[in-house]
Order: structure tokens, then C-alpha cells, then sequence
């Protein structure tokens, strides 16, 4: 069974009525009131839940902690961990990957699958009374389902380290990616056709026209396919698609803010994939090519909903025969949310003068910065700070990137009357309607009697 975090000395604080820090047995939490992570009336909140689950069902008190706005969940696992003597994982990220590679054919696709929804990776080879054994990482090693699974995975000896969250999601998404099908089709040639449709009985053969045709509608579908899938596996953040100077189909990933490349087709006419993209977009006209569009796209990957936001934007070329067309996909995986300020990064002073602010009963936080900078992934995490049951949160965003349980999002459409104005007003006057007590604005840049250009994130 997992630690309970339990110290002999003290008295059993389930027995007791009223919350007393003096009667607490968690060594975790013990810890991090002595240092100055938490506070108590955070611990108070976290014994609240605590109590009210069965004796003999309860998990440690410090993993309602974590539950508990304003707590630094990522603190609280690291402190579980040096608590229970884990060693921690000192290997930067980098090298943790190429292991990944040497591993790769060692374990099997159900093995890969169970440690990813384990969370749990491969770092490293380490040794053990002269026997070479498996490291691996995860961010809660005192879960006993992790243990559950390892032992199926590497029956032998094995080892178990802390690895800290942030690092961890980030290596989760480069994990044995399964295969894209789309991608082998693309890669190998392959096409799916009906050829009942394309029969010339009075040749006896097929219409060579309509199969080529159909060939290439195919091979269209295919790239579009593996191309979004790709993009969620790779854990990239937009794709863009040009046309080349050569009339080929240029496609790039966006990581970490920087572009590279991932394919590049030659036989495939640049206006022809733009139409498959057009026709799998909603709110995107297929034959609009003089003005700039956005849209939407919808699929499940590895059995995740994703979403992907579309911009269409004209473009020129030099060859003045081909309608020039440009497109950025957003990639919207509510996966890669980041779920607390403390796992942004931010430097202390930073953090707590963030915190302070937006924890205040009334006032403005306004972020501002280019594209790329983090001002949406700031915002989202800024709200999981506040967001409680007792809160009711409305944001106001254009558009709404990712859905946030606990959350009333509200898009703005201002062709139907609900631009930012309204969109701001409306929550106001509603608030007695609704019990409202926090309005929060979002994201957007429309002009609407603010300004030129629209107010920076708010």
C-alpha cells in the first residue's frame, strides 16, 4: 500500500473534531509547514476532504494537499519524495531520450502503453549487486500502482526515481509514439479506391483519368491525416503549410517557437491539399480565396479529443498562376495544460507578486507580449489558481483555446451583436442571476471601442 505518511508520536488527527496542526502525523506536511510551502489554513482545507473519506480508504494527507488552490502540487511531490527517500532523476532531458531509442525494441507496445498512462519512463541502465537493472522516473514513486506496473513490465530488478513533473510531461509526449497510418500509407504509396465507379464497360478496363484522379484525392486525405496526427505526437504547437516555389507542399512543425520542417511533397499540387484542408474546416469556404478565413477541425487521437485552429490567409507568389494560400493550424490539446503558476517556471518574487494579484477581490492583471511568449498558457494557469466551487469563473475569450473544467468560457462573435463591449457587460449584469463573484476577461484582439488594435491579454 502507499505511505501514508503517518508518524507513531502524535495523536491520530482522524479521531479529532476540529483541525490541530499540533496533532498532524504527515511527515510531508509536517515538512513543508516547517519550511514555509504551505500554510495551515491550506492544510485545514486539505484535512476537511481528508476526513471525510474512509478510515481505512484514506490516502495521505498530503495528497489532498495538493488539491488545495494556491498549493504548489509539483513542491508537494518533490517533498514526498526526498520524505521517502527517492533518489532524484539527474540526467537532463536530452539524454533521457536517446535512452528511449536504445529501449525502444526491448519492451513492447503494451508495455510502452501501460507505463505512458502510468506516467511513468524509462531514464537509464543502472546497476544492483553486479546486475545490470532498469531506472525509470516518475513524479509520484510512492504510488503503488506504479510498482504494479514495473513489475509486469521489468519482471527483474528495477529502480524507481523521482523525476520532476514538468520534465516528465514533456518526455511523455516523445514516448514510443504509435505508428500513423496515415503515414505509412503516404510513405508507401498505398491508396484507397473504388474502382466500381471508375469501370469503362466498353473498353473493359478503368478509366485511367478518374483513378488518377481518385489516386490523388487519396493521397491527399492521407498526408492531411498524418499531419495532424503527427502534430499531437510530436507535441508541437502550430503547423504551417506554404506552397514552394516549385509548386510543392511544403509543411512545418512549430516547436518551442521555432519552425522546422517535417515534409515535403512533390506530387502533390499545392491548391489540391488546400482544398482537402478547406473542405475538412468548419466556417472555412473552400472557394473563397480573396480573403482571409478561420475554422476549426475536430479529431480523436489515441483516444484523446483534440482540437485544431485554422487560419486561411492569401498570400503572393512569383508563379501568378497558383492562388497563393497560406495556413497556420493551432494545435489545442487540453493535455498540455499547464495546471498551476508553479509549473511555469517563474522565478519567486515573480511568483508570489502573480499570485498576490490575482488572488486580489477586485482589479485588472494585464499580460502583454509577442506571439509565442506564453501569455494564453499564463492566463490558463493563472485561472486553475482560482477556480473553486464556491467561485463562479467566466472568462471572455476569442477564441476559447482550451476548456477548462469548473469554467463558464464565453467566445466573442462579433457579427452577431456579442463583440468584447457586450461580452463584458453581459456577465456584470448577470452576476446576482447567476451568483456570480469573479469575472475574469481572456484572450483577444478584436477591435471594439478599446483601442486600435484591442487591450493586451487581460
Amino acid at each position: 500500500m502507499e505511505p501514508n505518511g503517518t508518524s507513531a508520536t502524535a495523536p491520530d488527527l482522524s479521531s479529532v473534531e476540529a483541525f490541530d496542526p499540533l496533532h498532524l502525523r504527515d511527515r510531508v506536511v509536517i515538512q513543508l509547514l516547517f519550511e514555509g510551502v504551505v500554510r495551515e489554513e491550506q492544510v485545514a482545507e486539505a484535512w476537511k476532504a481528508w476526513r471525510q473519506k474512509p478510515r481505512q480508504k484514506r490516502p495521505a494527507l498530503w495528497r489532498f494537499l495538493m488539491g488545495v488552490p494556491g498549493v504548489d502540487a509539483n513542491r508537494i511531490r518533490e517533498a514526498a519524495a526526498e520524505a521517502y527517500a527517492f533518489e532524484k532523476v539527474g540526467l537532463p532531458t536530452e539524454a533521457i531520450q536517446e535512452f528511449f531509442e536504445k529501449v525502444g525494441d526491448v519492451l513492447s507496445d503494451d508495455e510502452w502503453a501501460a507505463l505512458r498512462e502510468a506516467r511513468v519512463v524509462p531514464v537509464t541502465y543502472g546497476t544492483e549487486a553486479g546486475e545490470r537493472i532498469l531506472v525509470f522516473g516518475t513524479d509520484e514513486p510512492t504510488r503503488h500502482t506504479v510498482n504494479d506496473v514495473l513489475k509486469k513490465v521489468s519482471p527483474q530488478r528495477f529502480e524507481i526515481k523521482f523525476l520532476a513533473t514538468e520534465t516528465l510531461n514533456q518526455l511523455l509526449k516523445h514516448l514510443r509514439r504509435q505508428r500513423n497510418e496515415y503515414m505509412d500509407l503516404v510513405e508507401g504509396g498505398e491508396v484507397a479506391v473504388d474502382l466500381g465507379s471508375n469501370f469503362d464497360e466498353d473498353s473493359g478496363g478503368i478509366n485511367q483519368d478518374e483513378l488518377e484522379s481518385q489516386m490523388s484525392r487519396s493521397a491527399l486525405i492521407n498526408l492531411f491525416e498524418a499531419m495532424l496526427v503527427e502534430a499531437v505526437r510530436q507535441g508541437v504547437s502550430d503547423v504551417h503549410i506554404l506552397p514552394g516555389e516549385q509548386r510543392q507542399v511544403e509543411i512545418l512543425f512549430r516547436k518551442n517557437g521555432e519552425l522546422h520542417p517535417w515534409h515535403t511533397n512533390k506530387r502533390i499540387h499545392p491548391e489540391a491539399f488546400l482544398a482537402v484542408i478547406k473542405d475538412n474546416t468548419l466556417n472555412v469556404d473552400r472557394f473563397e480565396r480573396a480573403k482571409a478565413q478561420d475554422g476549426f477541425i475536430q479529431r480523436t487521437v489515441d483516444e484523446t479529443i483534440i482540437r485544431y485552429r485554422v487560419s486561411v490567409l492569401p498570400i503572393t507568389t512569383t508563379d501568378h498562376e497558383i492562388h497563393a494560400e497560406s495556413v497556420v493550424i493551432r494545435v489545442l490539446d487540453d493535455r498540455n495544460v499547464i495546471g498551476s503558476l508553479g509549473e511555469l517556471g517563474l522565478p519567486d518574487e515573480a511568483y508570489q507578486q502573480v499570485e498576490r494579484a490575482i488572488r486580489q477581490p477586485y482589479g485588472m492583471v494585464v499580460l502583454t507580449g509577442p506571439t509565442g511568449s506564453g501569455k494564453t498558457t499564463t492566463l490558463y494557469a493563472a485561472l486553475q489558481e482560482v477556480v473553486t466551487p464556491r467561485l463562479n469563473v467566466i472568462t471572455v475569450e476569442d477564441p476559447v483555446e482550451y476548456v477548462l473544467p469548473g469554467v463558464r468560457q464565453v467566445k466573442l462573435k462579433p457579427q452577431t451583436g456579442h463583440g468584447r463591449s457586450h461580452a463584458l457587460h453581459s456577465p456584470a449584469r448577470s452576476r446576482h442571476r447567476y451568483g456570480g463573484r469573479d469575472a475574469r476577461p481572456g484572450n483577444s484582439r478584436a477591435r471594439d471601442q478599446t483601442g486600435k488594435h484591442g487591450p493586451p491579454h487581460v
